[in-house]
């Protein structure tokens, strides 16, 4: 009874450090905080952090994946429910708003200091995005094998320009304290990444250089224009 309640006390310990992480992490960033910080405010001693996590480092990336594990889970069970590689495309855009929306701080930390770090591309953090990103590249590959997508553009320069484009305008939104309304950039995002990748019709010559220059200009106008008209949402604060 003793052993399971020390494990019990261990495990919460556990849970309360990366609870205060998150939140300190988010709300001063990676390196305005302090580990002695994150222990007065958990009410243990320094060196009790360091039983649980390795390394200051560390204990941001287990922060980082308690983000992303959930969010896979959920992302991957939504694709699955749905067969149409366009209306997956749709929903993973929507998804990735809405984590956005629900967690502006976290989201912030990951985009402004995980992946300042020098080694981010062979870190754990970049491992988890790629497992989560993978999940809109497997939609435009089907939607491609299907016919409904182009063949000629590169599967990540798709999932760049929808990650990149959000993330731009997430950035946009924290840094003028404004929120996201998630059903107006999901259709107009969507619209605008459709435009780029869905064929006009089977006699269309792919590859056309005029045709696709001005396809790139209209993304790039959209996309500033999507920046600039962010409203408050109804019912999600940033």
């Amino acid at each position: 009874m003793t052993r399971n309640r020390s494990v019990s006390e261990t495990h919460s310990t556990a849970e309360q450090i990366l609870d205060v992480a998150r939140q300190l992490f988010g709300d001063d960033g990676y390196d305005a905080t302090s580990v002695a910080e994150i222990a007065r405010r958990v009410g243990v001693v320094e060196g009790a952090i360091y039983r649980h996590f390795p390394s200051k480092r560390d204990l941001l990336h287990q922060v980082i994946r308690s983000f992303y594990e959930p969010l896979i889970e959920s992302a991957a069970a939504g694709v699955a429910a749905i067969d149409s590689p366009r209306e997956r495309v749709r929903f993973l855009i929507r998804r990735q708003l809405e984590a956005m929306a629900h967690d502006p701080l976290l989201c912030r930390l990951i985009i402004s200091e995980a992946r300042s770090f020098d080694d981010y591309y062979e870190s754990e953090v970049a491992q988890l995005s790629r497992r989560y990103t993978a999940l809109f590249v497997d939609a435009f590959r089907d939607g491609v094998r299907q016919g409904m997508f182009r063949d000629d553009v590169p599967p990540g320069l798709v999932r760049d320009l929808v990650y990149g484009s959000i993330e731009h305008l997430a950035w946009s939104a924290l840094s003028g304290h404004r929120g996201i309304d998630l059903d107006l950039t999901t259709d107009q995002l969507f619209s605008v990444v459709c435009g780029g990748i869905e064929r006009s019709g089977p006699g269309e010559r792919a590859g056309s250089l005029d045709r696709d220059l001005q396809r790139l200009e209209v993304v790039a106008a959209r996309l500033d224009q999507l920046s600039a008209s962010l409203v408050p949402p109804s019912g999600v604060s940033p």
